[in-house]
């Protein structure tokens, strides 16, 4: 399974439950809920969406079969927005 960390340049600031993500190096600024911004805390070492899922269970108790498959959409996104790179 792939893990991710946060890319080089980008930083996030929290604004109420919310979390504007910045990459300076393209000057996007992209937004998160409370959720979102718990995970990018989290990726500031290597993760997978299982990993991920671990944390939340252990802090919420969450189911983390459920959230898994929706943690691996999150990171692909962001993947694709360029904010998280795959580590190998």
């Amino acid at each position: 399974m792939a893990e991710y960390s946060r890319k080089a340049g980008c930083e996030a600031v929290r604004l109420d439950d919310e979390w504007m993500i910045v990459d300076t190096e393209r000057a996007t600024i992209t937004k998160v809920n409370h959720t979102g911004g718990l995970c990018w805390t989290l990726l500031s070492g290597p993760q997978t969406a299982a990993s991920l899922a671990e944390e939340f269970r252990l802090l919420y108790g969450t189911d983390p079969e459920v959230l898994e498959q929706e943690l691996h959409s999150f990171l692909t996104d962001l993947h694709g927005c360029g904010l998280v790179e795959r580590v190998y």
